[in-house]
């Protein structure tokens, strides 16, 4: 009640569960447990890979998989035309410039710039 509003509801004035209800109930869940602990102990044929045991071989093995999942989704890419990011070309592919359009190079060289403005007097 922030502002002394008083409102209805199913709360009860006195605990919900008694400390021997708790108990039982916990009692409950450690025995749930251990039957599924000797369950999983139980199952023959499901022992860990000897690459698995140590951490670093372990480690080893995820770097060489994660390599392979990479190269194959590259050759994905490639094959599909991707690019490294992964999304298509969005449009038309640009037309190849012509030769000898300004920022390739010109066959006799850059051009130099011109020392006069519009109106015919030196820039500089």
């Amino acid at each position: 009640m922030v502002d002394g509003t008083k409102m209805a509801g199913n709360a009860s004035l006195s605990p919900n569960r008694t400390y021997q209800h708790v108990g039982e109930e916990v009692e409950r869940m450690l025995r749930e447990a251990e039957a599924a602990d000797a369950a999983e102990e139980a199952r023959v044929g499901e022992e860990v890979p000897e690459e698995l045991v140590d951490r670093n071989k372990r480690l080893e093995r995820l770097k060489r998989a994660k390599e392979e999942l990479e190269r194959r989704a590259a050759e994905e890419r490639d094959a599909r035309g991707e690019g490294r990011s992964g999304k298509k070309g969005r449009g038309r592919k640009p037309p190849d410039p012509p030769a000898g359009s300004w920022g390739q190079g010109e066959p006799d060289g850059p051009r130099e710039p011109d020392h006069e403005g519009p109106s015919g007097v030196c820039a500089g």
